[in-house]
């Protein structure tokens, strides 16, 4: 019986050589497009792109914490002062992908509001038809913070202010919305000129608060017509026949009007800044939002 044959050594060799070049050159092509992956930068996602992938979140919560995410990024290269540098194009893609992420999702006030308080904080005139898009509407929150966005937007482009934007914060005087009053008062006080007359009306409202935010409003650019209305302010009979709704709220209200006092410099009001604080009761809650807000 023949001994089984040894296999012939070339064929074998051309065996082996069959099946590790493939591999080999498969390695070596990989590990060519790992490098290539790692040493290539990825495209930047620009601004807009990421504002639209806010939409693609699957629950509130998780639009919520992109548009967060989002928010912060805006926020803090506004505070940097790197957003105005965005060409204006982008700026414009920016406000118009969340213009319609607002209006795909309109039931969720929470987003809608967020976005448009980030929107107020940028000071970009881009914004400004959104932020009047919302000036009229339902929900009073939103219609706040629109006001508010609105306002801080045009104090920050003075140049920009127009009649019609003028008519429009004119028409706020007479809204029975104290803090549409408020906002409006002090924004015409400092930059109304042509109709100052119209925060001048309002030192003879029936309205006392509406009296003393007018007074505060002119004294804090001053103009001293609403200087007597200003001291009444200081005195601690007028404070408790009042009634404010919280310590929280008087003392806002005396921190603002103590800063009006001390740009006008008039030595009656000051005076009554002194008595006030002799006066009041610093155990209190009422005398600590006195004290908090004159010290």
């Amino acid at each position: 019986m023949s001994s089984p044959q040894k296999p012939n050594a070339p064929a074998a060799s051309h065996m082996l050589w069959f099946f590790i070049l493939p591999v080999a050159l498969f390695l070596g092509w990989a590990t060519f497009q790992l490098l290539t992956g790692l040493t290539q930068k990825k495209p930047e996602v620009t601004l807009a792109e990421k504002a639209r992938s806010i939409s693609k979140g699957r629950s509130d919560g998780d639009r919520w914490k992109s548009a967060y995410s989002f928010a912060e990024e805006l926020l803090k290269k506004s505070k940097e002062g790197t957003y105005k540098n965005i060409p204006e194009s982008d700026r414009k893609n920016i406000i118009l992908a969340l213009s319609d992420l607002m209006n795909q999702f309109k039931e969720d006030l929470r987003l809608k509001k967020y976005l448009i308080l980030t929107l107020g904080r940028l000071n970009d005139l881009e914004s400004l038809p959104l932020l009047k898009s919302y000036l009229k509407d339902a929900d009073p929150d939103l219609k706040f913070y629109s006001a508010w966005g609105y306002l801080e937007t045009l104090a920050a482009h003075k140049e920009s202010i127009s009649e019609a934007d003028f008519v429009e914060i004119r028409s706020w005087l007479k809204s029975e919305d104290n803090a549409f009053q408020k906002i409006a008062t002090t924004f015409l006080a400092q930059y109304d000129s042509k109709g100052i007359s119209n925060v001048l009306s309002l030192l003879k409202d029936k309205n006392q608060e509406v009296r003393w935010n007018a007074a505060v409003a002119l004294s804090s650019v001053g103009k001293k017509e609403g200087v007597e209305i200003l001291r009444e302010i200081f005195v601690l009979k007028n404070l408790r026949d009042f009634g404010f709704r919280s310590a929280k709220d008087l003392e806002m209200l005396l921190r603002s009007a103590r800063t009006a006092a001390v740009k006008l410099n008039d030595t009656e009001t000051l005076k009554n800044i002194e008595s006030l604080k002799k006066e009041m009761n610093a155990e209190t809650p009422e005398g600590k939002a006195i004290s908090s807000a004159l010290q």
